[in-house]
C-alpha cells in the first residue's frame, strides 16, 4: 500500500530482510525512510498519498536498497532532503563519512565535530535520523563499544553492523 499529502508528498513500502520500511518522499528526494514498526514522521503519515511507485526515486531506493542489503552497495547516491537545526545536519553529515563496515563512538563523532562533550547532543541527533541506512546512524555505538539505543531497535542495528562487516573486506565481525 503507498499513500500523497497535500503539498505533494507520499509513501511507499520498502521490503528488507530486517523489516517493512516506509518511505515518505516527494516526487525527486527522500524525506524520509524508517522501519515501519519505529515510525516517526514530523507529518502525520495519515497526511501522506500512496506514490505506487510512479515516481522514479522509488524505484532508486527499491534498487539501492536491495543491493545494501545483497551486499553489493556500501554507500548510496539518492537524493535527500533532512530537516534538522543546524547541529543535527553536522551530525547527519558527518554519519556519511564513517566507513561501510566500521563503526565510531558517539563521544569521538562529538570530538570530530569539535565539542568533546557533544556526546549525548549527538546521540539525541541520532534518534532525529529521518533516512535510516541511507544516513548509517547504526554505525555509531557506545564509548565501551557496546550498541546503544536505535530507533529501529538494537536488533537491527546489531545486524545492520554485522552485515556491512562481514561484507566489508578488511572488516572483521563484531557479534
Amino acid at each position: 500500500m503507498d499513500v500523497k499529502l497535500d503539498n505533494d508528498q507520499y509513501t511507499c513500502l520498502v521490503e528488507t530482510p530486517i523489516g517493512e520500511m516506509i518511505l515518505a518522499h516527494n516526487s525527486t528526494e527522500i524525506i524520509s525512510l524508517l522501519f515501519a514498526d519505529s515510525i516517526s514522521y514530523s507529518t502525520p503519515i495519515e497526511h501522506y498519498t500512496n506514490s505506487s511507485n510512479k515516481h522514479t526515486i522509488v524505484n532508486i531506493v527499491n534498487s539501492q536498497v536491495k543491493e545494501y542489503f545483497e551486499g553489493i552497495r556500501t554507500t548510496f547516491d539518492i537524493p535527500i532532503t533532512t530537516q534538522g537545526t543546524f547541529f543535527q545536519q553536522n551530525v547527519w553529515n558527518k554519519l556519511n563519512d564513517i566507513p561501510y563496515g566500521e563503526t565510531i563512538s558517539y563521544g569521538k563523532l562529538a570530538k570530530e565535530l569539535g565539542d568533546l562533550k557533544a556526546s549525548r547532543a549527538v546521540a539525541s541527533a541520532n534518534a532525529r535520523n529521518q533516512v535510516m541506512i541511507i544516513i548509517p546512524c547504526h554505525r555509531v555505538i557506545s564509548q565501551t563499544g557496546n550498541l546503544a539505543g536505535y530507533v529501529g531497535g538494537i536488533e537491527r542495528k546489531r545486524w545492520l553492523i554485522s552485515h556491512e562487516q562481514s561484507n566489508c573486506k578488511k572488516g572483521r565481525l563484531l557479534f
